[in-house]
């Protein structure tokens, strides 16, 4: 749905400093939160399903020959506990988020609401060494919010793929221990091992403590040169406090005598009027410093800054796990068919098993698609949640719906780098055209609708840690304005808090050069007129 967006180009001069901004408005408008990723198609006439979780059977709707469709729940496991889980887990991570925002905003004096980085009121103008001290503190600060969270991806990635390689090359270490007279026993139980998928296993451990490594290397270097910068910016500050004239008190008002009581007395000589105005009245203290009276606030250090983040990190992870959990507790069809087998009941125990079906679905042939969603996306995701899949070659977008989500993380190629992946099925409910196994396919996952609420374009907003900004124009300055966000989509994203309607936003800053080096995925924003590009 095309949605109009004003934009507008303002001209805003400070001092000697002229700054060009692409503005647009903050406006009423209808937002659809999708996720996008790439997928592939998959040929599917049996669905072996079993719940990967363990827990209580809450109840059984699938019988024998009964007739389902794609995503119709089968049977369902009591929530009661994983709903006590999932509510923990989400009050860790605000907990976590709360304290990295606390530590923030104690450092700064010019707002309660600190950003990632240490900052306070900057005029165009004031090259003072306090500020440019601040602002390496500030960049310091957000090099080490930024390592320390990939540190903490990939210590995860680590410890998912370090649980796939034992799965995969266990029992090759069986055969070593037991011996070769043991061997044949052993195959004859369990699957033979697969020495490729083993060593491709091992090499991503490998790989993945190797990027370990190298992050940890990188937050131990970040960290003493923090404190560094953070010691420099104080010793500046602190100089430049002491400088600051101090507030001259007011004179005494005492009553003027009485002619009657000083009647022979010379009178008193005027003092010379001075232009020098009264120091009080016109010292302005350096950015972040209030006066002599006034202590300059330490940024918070860099160990705790980094603890923080580590923390956010570890209950973040600990949603995600939460989440999908939550998200096994239904046993949904991936395809149109007719039940074959059902070996559960109402109030059973079940352990999690895979590899053994508890309820098995004959279909006369149907698709489905896989798809890959990072550690960051996955908790969005909802079993049942609508899908849009184009495959390749087509233009005709195709329906479904998300079947289930994996619970181990995926080490696979396709995974981004960097991250941690898991898998995601969806069982195609509208294919009317011919597909074909292993076809790629464009995949947008529905994650909320909004209507008629509070929007600004998405490339408005900024992200830096725990804390989310729009820059916004009034009276010609722009500043950094606290927000929190709802629903985001590629054009619009919806704000819950912080703006007001008819607020001016800031897309670009025009009289910034251009960063060097190649410029990829481009946003366009939708205008009036159709698509334009930003200029």
């Amino acid at each position: 749905m095309a949605v109009p967006v004003a934009l507008a180009g303002m001209i805003a001069t400070n001092g000697s400093r002229e700054s060009v901004y692409r503005t647009a408005l903050a406006e009423t408008a209808d937002v659809d939160a999708t996720l996008d990723a790439p997928g592939t198609i998959q040929p599917v006439n049996q669905a072996n399903l079993s719940f990967p979780i363990g827990g209580t059977i809450r109840s059984v709707s699938a019988t024998v020959g009964q007739h389902v469709g794609v995503g119709q729940t089968l049977a369902e496991l009591d929530t009661t506990s994983l709903d006590a889980q999932l509510a923990s887990a989400q009050s860790a991570t605000a907990a976590a988020a709360a304290r990295l925002a606390a530590d923030q905003s104690s450092q700064t004096v010019t707002t309660p609401v600190a950003p990632t980085a240490f900052s306070a009121e900057i005029t165009a103008n004031s090259p003072d060494p306090a500020s440019a001290a601040r602002e390496r503190v500030s960049q310091l600060q957000a090099r080490l919010l930024a390592d320390q969270h990939q540190a903490d991806q990939d210590i995860t990635r680590e410890k998912s793929d370090v649980t796939t390689e034992r799965g995969l090359c266990q029992a090759f270490a069986d055969v070593t221990r037991t011996g070769t007279s043991h061997s044949a026993k052993s195959a004859s139980v369990s699957p033979s091992p697969d020495p490729d998928k083993c060593q491709s296993a091992i090499a991503a451990v490998l790989a993945d403590q190797a990027a370990v490594d190298h992050d940890q290397r990188a937050v131990a270097a970040d960290l003493p040169t923090l404190s560094t910068a953070i010691d420099t910016f104080m010793t500046t500050a602190q100089a430049i406090r002491e400088t600051q004239p101090s507030p001259t008190p007011e004179p005494s008002q005492a009553p003027k005598p009485t002619p009657a009581a000083t009647p022979a007395s010379t009178p008193r000589p005027t003092p010379a009027p001075t232009s020098r105005p009264q120091a009080r009245a016109t010292a302005k203290p350096a950015p972040g410093i209030t006066n002599r009276t006034t202590s300059v606030l330490r940024p918070v250090s860099a160990e705790q800054l980094a603890a923080d983040q580590a923390a956010i990190d570890a209950a973040q992870a600990q949603l995600t796990e939460a989440q999908q959990a939550h998200d096994q507790a239904e046993l949904r069809s991936p395809i149109d068919g007719t039940v074959g087998s059902v070996t559960l009941s109402a109030g059973q125990s079940v352990q999690g098993s895979p590899g053994t079906p508890q309820i098995v679905v004959i279909g006369p042939g149907a698709h489905q698609v896989t798809t890959l969603v990072s550690d960051v996306n996955v908790a969005s995701v909802q079993v049942g949640a609508a899908a849009t899949v184009i495959p390749s070659g087509s233009s005709t977008p195709v329906t479904g719906q998300v079947v289930s989500i994996g619970l181990l993380a995926s080490s696979s190629s396709a995974s981004p780098a960097g991250s941690t992946s898991y898998p995601i099925t969806i069982g195609l409910t509208g294919a009317n055209e011919q597909l074909f196994a292993g076809q790629s396919a464009s995949v947008s996952i529905m994650l909320g609708h909004a209507s008629g609420v509070l929007t600004v374009p998405s490339s408005a907003v900024h992200h830096l840690g725990a804390r989310t900004t729009v820059s916004v124009l009034r009276n010609g300055t722009p500043s950094d304005v606290p927000v929190t966000l709802g629903a985001a989509g590629p054009a619009r994203t919806q704000v819950l808090t912080g703006l007001n309607p008819g607020d001016q936003v800031i897309l670009a800053d025009l009289s910034r050069p251009l960063p060097a080096g190649d410029v990829q995925n481009v946003r366009r924003i939708t205008g009036g007129g159709g698509a334009q590009p930003v200029r």
